[in-house]
């Protein structure tokens, strides 16, 4: 921290950055405010303010945070929070994009952009991580295309007993990956 320091800078990305840092170490609240010092700096950078929960949402995911505190830190985000929550209302994962996504995994990791247990956790944060090195700023709306472009690239074909099981058994993992 004591690069970017605990309290809210003038600069926006600092700010940001140190309330990444509080929470990659395990103080939420201290993230939370500081996340939300950076968003009453610059209110109309919306932009920003979605790639930064967009991390955030990655970090709270690699370490675990329990749902209460991770509501809590993704609160600091106010109307982008809202409307990412509301999004992932609207939209259910179909049948058909927890397909897209079991082959999508699939292609992820025999492309080398994923470590091969991802085959078997399903970690969204993971997914994610591996996916943006395929795409940068990946979002759920790009998994078609990015999926016939891995697919046509890496030639390897899952096995149908294995795109069964995860689309049954392991459907609520998917579903995650897709919130």
């Amino acid at each position: 921290m004591s690069l970017v320091g605990s309290a809210p800078s003038p600069d926006y990305w600092k700010t940001l950055t140190a309330a990444e840092a509080s929470l990659i170490l395990g103080d939420v609240q201290q993230s939370a405010d500081l996340y939300r010092a950076g968003i009453a700096q610059d209110p109309h950078a919306l932009g920003s303010h979605e790639a930064a929960y967009r991390q955030a949402r990655v970090l709270l995911e690699h370490t675990g945070t329990p749902d209460i505190e991770r509501d809590r830190v993704l609160d600091a985000f106010g109307e982008v929070a809202l409307r990412a929550r509301a999004a992932q209302q609207q939209q259910p994962a179909t049948a058909e994009e927890r397909l897209l996504l079991a082959r999508l995994i699939f292609h992820v990791v025999a492309a080398r952009q994923a470590a091969p247990d991802l085959l078997a956790s399903l970690d969204p944060a993971r997914f994610w991580e591996g996916l943006r090195k395929v795409r940068q700023n990946a979002q759920r709306a790009d998994l078609p295309v990015i999926a016939a472009s891995l697919a046509e690239s890496d030639g390897a074909r899952p096995s149908p007993l294995w795109l069964a099981w995860v689309q049954t058994v392991r459907a609520r993992d998917l579903d995650r990956i897709l919130e």
